[in-house]
């Protein structure tokens, strides 16, 4: 699953690239927020399925227990890199529909967009191992360089552009680099904030079975107490 949203994701953003390369309409930008809001819609059932590998590995004896807390902390990476995405899409449709920035073609934004389609597309085809922390931490550095390089490039024509068109843009690196701060996991919004608990409905084990086995025996022994009593 996480592959899997993870390509849409890069898909989507090499979409808007090569849109803002020649120059896209109203009518294009708001497929592709159509097509970001779907990719959001996805996020609840891989939340509840990381949750669940987590919970499962904590007292299954087959399972790790360290690769599954990876697991659920590269979903949790994957559902801020879809909210950058969507957010991105939302953006550029405003632009679109007020004509803040002329949306004619935009080469410097275009790259920058690419450079992140490919960061999100290469961070999902890594598979967890030795090397993952040194991989993730060059792709996003990489991709932090094109930010930088957009960012000077709006600064140099500040003068050109009036203010909440420069606004805008200025957003646009914002939501990219957070795209890379989520490729390497070196966002604290990934670490230090507590993920929310899977709907009870999308539960498939809603107690463990220890948890099961220890109230069974915990009833059975206030039986034996209360008959002895007796």
């Amino acid at each position: 699953q996480i592959k899997r949203l993870g390509r849409k994701s890069a898909n989507l953003l090499a979409a808007m690239s090569e849109g803002i390369a020649v120059g896209y309409t109203q009518r294009k930008a708001g497929d592709w927020l159509a097509e970001a809001r779907t990719m959001i819609e996805e996020i609840p059932g891989l939340r509840a399925q990381a949750l669940e590998a987590k919970r499962y590995a904590r007292w299954s004896p087959t399972q790790e227990a360290d690769i599954s807390d990876h697991l659920h902390l590269r979903s949790i990476a994957l559902e801020h890199i879809v909210v950058q995405v969507r957010t991105i899409a939302r953006t550029l449709f405003d632009i679109a529909v007020e004509g803040d920035v002329n949306s004619d073609p935009n080469h410097n934004l275009a790259t920058a967009l690419s450079s992140a389609s490919y960061a999100v597309f290469a961070n999902t085809e890594i598979d967890d191992g030795a090397n993952f922390e040194l991989i993730t931490q060059g792709i996003a550095n990489d991709l932090r360089m094109s930010c930088a390089n957009l960012a000077a490039e709006l600064i140099h024509n500040a003068d050109k552009i009036n203010q909440e068109a420069l606004v805008k843009e200025i957003s646009l690196v914002s939501n990219i680099e957070r795209i890379a701060d989520s490729i390497d996991e070196s966002s604290p919004a990934l670490r230090e904030v507590a993920a929310p608990e899977e709907p009870a409905t999308q539960k498939v084990l809603k107690v463990s079975p220890i948890d099961q086995t220890t109230r069974f025996s915990r009833r059975i022994w206030r039986a034996i107490r209360v008959f002895l009593r007796r």
